[in-house]
């Protein structure tokens, strides 16, 4: 399921129909310093991530961030740093 749907508790599979229910893999950079945050998003919370940005997407759904601080494990990755 849709990380932002999930939150927003809306069927995503109805919303998108069940064949076109995929999931995308969304990565926020801006969240922790030296970490990257892996999400998984429908097309719609996709491209809502895309037109408003990191810093508007996180204000609008401030849940997901308590979701992402509970369950560290499962959406932080550390990011490659450059030589």
């Amino acid at each position: 399921m849709c990380d932002v749907c999930s939150i927003k508790e809306i069927d995503w599979k109805f919303k998108h129909g069940e064949n076109k229910a995929r999931l995308k893999k969304a990565f926020l950079y801006r969240f922790i310093a030296g970490f990257m945050v892996e999400l998984e998003l429908c097309s719609l919370c996709d491209r809502e991530l895309f037109y408003n940005g990191e810093i508007k997407f996180l204000s609008d759904y401030e849940e997901l961030e308590g979701k992402i601080n509970k369950n560290k494990k499962k959406y932080l990755k550390p990011k490659i740093q450059a030589r």
